[in-house]
């Protein structure tokens, strides 16, 4: 998917691999697809053509939700790729769009309320998870 959205010349990929609602499913479950997400983010870190080709990883989601060994993991990632300047691939986990939205509103109430800033579209947005991405163009769903 990576290789492909970077040959088409796409800006960002965001990855939709984990939403809230997943944590209601059995603990095993929610192991085995973290257990499956370390072992790629791994093969990530380790992958010439990510820094070859400047793919830059970043993680949105809630991140006090995740394991510490696949969040250390995530933010090492983050931190190897993060002056690269080609396709950005966002990994969403423990994300869900609604709850992004209710939060980044709570923050710029709360910044308003303190006299801190004025509300508008360009401050909403950089108060969300997403604060490192530009908004999507377009949104494809592939299962596999």
């Amino acid at each position: 998917m990576i290789k492909w959205c970077r040959e088409l010349g796409s800006e960002t990929l965001t990855l939709f691999v984990f939403s809230l609602d997943n944590f209601k499913r059995s603990k095993e479950e929610i192991e085995e697809i973290s257990d499956l997400l370390l072992e790629e983010v791994k093969k990530a870190k380790e992958d010439i053509d990510v820094m070859k080709h400047k793919i830059r990883f970043t993680m949105i989601g809630r991140r006090d939700m995740i394991s510490p060994n696949l969040l250390r993991e995530i933010e090492e990632l983050e931190g190897k790729t993060k002056e690269n300047d080609g396709l950005m691939v966002n990994i969403a986990f423990a994300y869900d769009g609604k709850q992004e939205i209710v939060d980044a509103a709570k923050r710029v109430a709360e910044e308003t309320a303190k006299g801190n800033m004025i509300l508008d579209e360009t401050r909403l947005m950089k108060r969300n998870f997403r604060n490192t991405c530009t908004p999507p163009t377009s949104i494809t769903k592939m299962w596999i």
